[in-house]
């Protein structure tokens, strides 16, 4: 975690705001509503990287990405992130952090969470598998042509639990940060 710390304080990162959200909730909407009232890049999913081809990087790999996503953000003192369930375990283990709010305070100082949960949970879920299968995240992902996946029940289960498993995984979270 210090040279993690190092690296965040480096760049002037006084503190962070991390939008913490499942799939599929509207976050990227939000995020788009914090950048225009002056927190920037909570749309991007800054660390999910850390989840997939960083999983066996070396730390100074690790530490090497974090400092680019931070020069990337051109942030100022305010670093902001999308951070998902996943993107968040991975970040913690990649710097032994112990996964809690007060892990995360370790790298970027003061950190402000602002948590995002869908109360339509089926809605939700259906538009996640759909995002899956089809690669469409967002309107921009788009290509005409595209032809959207055949129902399956099956599939759509295993969504509606991992969004579950996400949103209680959420709720622990901030049951321990208090």
């Amino acid at each position: 975690a210090r040279q993690a710390r190092e690296v965040v304080k480096s760049h002037g990162v006084e503190r962070a705001v991390f939008l913490c959200a499942g799939f599929r909730t509207g976050s990227t909407w939000l995020g788009g509503m914090l950048a225009r009232n002056g927190i920037r890049d909570a749309t991007k999913e800054r660390f999910s990287s850390y989840a997939t081809t960083l999983r066996r990087a070396s730390l100074e790999e690790k530490l090497e990405y974090l400092s680019e996503s931070i020069e990337l953000a051109k942030c100022g003192p305010v670093f902001a992130t999308k951070i998902m369930v996943p993107h968040r375990n991975a970040f913690a283990r990649a710097f032994s952090l112990d996964g809690t709010a007060a892990g995360l305070n370790q790298v970027f100082g003061a950190t402000s969470f602002i948590y995002l949960k869908r109360r339509d949970l089926i809605g939700q879920a259906v538009s996640f598998w759909r995002a899956k299968q089809s690669a469409q995240w967002h309107d921009a992902d788009y290509k005409e042509g595209r032809k959207f996946p055949e129902y399956n029940f099956k599939q759509l289960k295993l969504a509606l639990r991992e969004l579950s498993s996400d949103n209680l995984n959420w709720e622990h979270f901030f049951g321990l940060s208090g």
